[in-house]
């Protein structure tokens, strides 16, 4: 039976697979708080490097934490131990398999300190889940506004630099009356913005619940920000 404990320090235990596997609260760099800031597809937390976004392999979408335990378990097997491609070998026993769930089926490393059942990581291979999105900032929370009066519901994407410094941002109004969407993509110097560009569409062809214009949080939105070049 897996055994689930309440968690606050770097090494409490936070869950024990049916086959003994350890997860372990951790920090950005080990245990279930780094597999999940890093490869969880909810997360976007951002990592730099050399003044770029780091791109982790992300775990597909319907994956939520709690699956992270029946992955492991069906990746600890002997037949998935490798030698091969494992650079710490010293300190590292690292298993490489392919496991299906939610109907999808993927390649995934576990990482295991050596000789002990304590998961250091846990993650897919392939980038086949990860968002195409602008390595140059780090999107920030989505504000999400809804003015019953006037029928138009907006959403506000703020996206940082390196330093935590505004750069750009994308603001989308729908206007549910008139049944028009207008983007606004702004540029930012010193927290203030400098310069825009405005888009209109005529027709609104998506969704506009609450629950989706939220989801933009976690959408591709590549054509937009394409345009922070061209401010």
């Amino acid at each position: 039976m897996s055994l689930i404990h309440p968690s606050f320090n770097k090494t409490d235990i936070i869950k024990i697979s049916p086959k003994g596997l350890i997860f372990f609260h951790g920090n950005q760099d080990t245990g279930f708080i780094h597999i999940n800031e890093r490869h969880s597809s909810l997360s976007q937390k951002p990592f730099w490097k050399n003044s770029k976004l780091q791109t982790q392999s992300k775990f597909h979408s319907s994956i939520f934490p709690l699956q992270y335990v029946e992955i492991a378990d069906q990746i600890f097997k002997l037949e998935n131990l490798n030698l091969e491609n494992n650079t710490s070998i010293e300190n590292i026993d690292l298993y490489i398999g392919t496991f299906k769930i939610n109907g999808i089926q993927e390649k995934y490393r576990l990482m295991l300190y050596k000789d002990t059942k304590i998961i250091h990581n846990l993650y897919p291979i392939t980038k086949d889940n990860n968002l195409k999105f602008n390595k140059r900032f780090s999107r920030g929370s989505l504000n999400f506004n809804y003015s019953l009066d006037d029928d138009l519901k907006s959403i506000f994407l703020p996206y940082y630099n390196e330093n935590k410094e505004i750069s750009y941002s994308i603001y989308i109004t729908f206007d549910l009356s008139k049944n028009i969407k207008t983007i606004k993509i702004s540029k930012y110097s010193a927290q203030t913005e400098v310069s825009n560009k405005i888009f209109t569409e005529k027709k609104i062809t998506e969704s506009t619940s609450d629950i989706d214009l939220r989801n933009y949080q976690y959408k591709e939105l590549l054509d937009y920000e394409k345009q922070f070049q061209n401010l």
